[in-house]
């Protein structure tokens, strides 16, 4: 007879190789996005630092240099909320269970960076639109990184 410990066990392994071989569309996309945006808010934070070596001891976090990059800018430009909700999406697939959640944290990425850049190449797929969501985003932050350093 199975004790609970060995039940809990195995419902455990399950659900690690069920989660781990899981086709997930849209993973790759989203990680690779939010480290490609990460870097280039490391280099807004970095162009404002006089010891720039300094800042990445401080491990701070994504929606923490969202922030701090907001505020040395002062620009009001669509990209900061867009990039706040990236790391939303981003925080549910590493620790969320449900998928349709996912989902629903990625289209709010997309529906917001559709809003506030509209000339992309939108489409109607996910996948497409997220991809195109990551490249606008990362090219407005891309576009304040290089105005800062040549300031």
């Amino acid at each position: 007879m199975e004790d609970s410990f060995e039940r809990d066990r195995k419902a455990r392994q399950k659900r690690f190789l069920d989660k781990f071989w899981e086709d997930s569309p849209h993973a790759l996309d989203l990680l690779k996005g939010h480290l490609l945006i990460e870097e280039v808010l490391e280099e807004v934070i970095a162009s404002a630092c006089r010891l720039p070596a300094t800042m990445y001891e401080a491990k701070m976090n994504f929606f923490n240099k969202v922030k701090l990059a907001q505020a040395i800018c002062g620009e009001a430009i669509p990209a900061w909320r867009c990039a706040e909700r990236l790391n939303v999406a981003r925080n549910e697939l590493a620790h969320g269970r449900n998928d349709s959640v996912l989902l629903e944290k990625i289209d709010s990425f997309i529906a917001v960076t559709r809003q506030g850049y509209s000339d992309g190449t939108w489409g109607d797929d996910r996948q497409h639109n997220l991809e195109i969501a990551v490249i606008v985003v990362h090219a407005a932050l891309s576009r304040v990184a290089a105005d800062r350093m040549r300031a």
